[in-house]
């Protein structure tokens, strides 16, 4: 099999995102539609920590990935009420953890780290129960130790990283949440290569929040 380029795993995991959003919100959560979309978190979190690993500043990398997390809220607020935190938030705090693990072992200056900690850990964790909203953040701490993991580990156990965060998602959220572990499949084919860009500037960071807000509206309108 040829070996997959970063672009060709982030089409791949918009393609399943896609889909599995098309089956949750205009074909009243349709399994098989589902299935296929647990596919696209693991490979998007995976290029989440090449991404923090690779990229000349990482707090503007940050700042990209926080502020598409906000506008996604919004859109989503308005459009469902919910305030059910998106994949872009798991992300943004995967990376903001990352930076302080990083900070702390470069300075030796351990608060940072521990209050990082402890801040992900209360707004994954704590929050949630504490709250009678539907305020919940998308995959869980299973997400952000993916993200973490495969950043940490060496270059020939990023997989196990998948692995052990896929089988956190899949304990701690619904039995479909397995089907996630076969994401470990196309990532073991990813040449760590870049690949060739897409047709337009920032077309990742835009897709999001552009076809969450087209699903929406199609929703509203049947």
């Amino acid at each position: 099999m040829q070996k997959l380029s970063a672009t060709t795993l982030k089409y791949l995991a918009l393609i399943t995102m896609t889909i599995d959003h098309i089956g949750l919100f205009l074909l009243n959560n349709y399994t098989p539609f589902r299935i296929i979309g647990r596919l696209s978190f693991p490979i998007f979190g995976y290029l989440i920590a090449e991404g923090c690993r690779y990229t000349h500043n990482r707090r503007a990398y940050f700042l990209r990935v926080s502020i598409l997390a906000i506008i996604c809220q919004i859109v989503m607020y308005f459009a469902t009420h919910s305030i059910y935190m998106s994949i872009l938030i798991s992300f943004s705090l995967s990376i903001l953890l990352i930076m302080s693990i990083d900070y702390t072992l470069e300075t030796k200056h351990w608060l940072i780290s521990i209050f990082s900690i402890f801040l992900v850990f209360f707004l994954v964790c704590l929050l949630p129960l504490q709250t009678t909203s539907d305020y919940q953040i998308d995959y869980g701490i299973g997400g952000i130790i993916l993200v973490v993991m495969v950043y940490y580990l060496p270059e020939k156990w990023h997989l196990l990283g998948v692995l052990v965060g896929c089988l956190f998602m899949s304990v701690t959220m619904t039995n479909i949440q397995y089907f996630s572990l076969l994401a470990i499949i196309p990532l073991a084919f990813y040449n760590h290569k870049k690949g060739k860009g897409s047709p337009l500037p920032y077309f990742f960071y835009l897709y999001y929040p552009l076809h969450l807000a087209i699903i929406y509206l199609l929703a509203a309108s049947l």
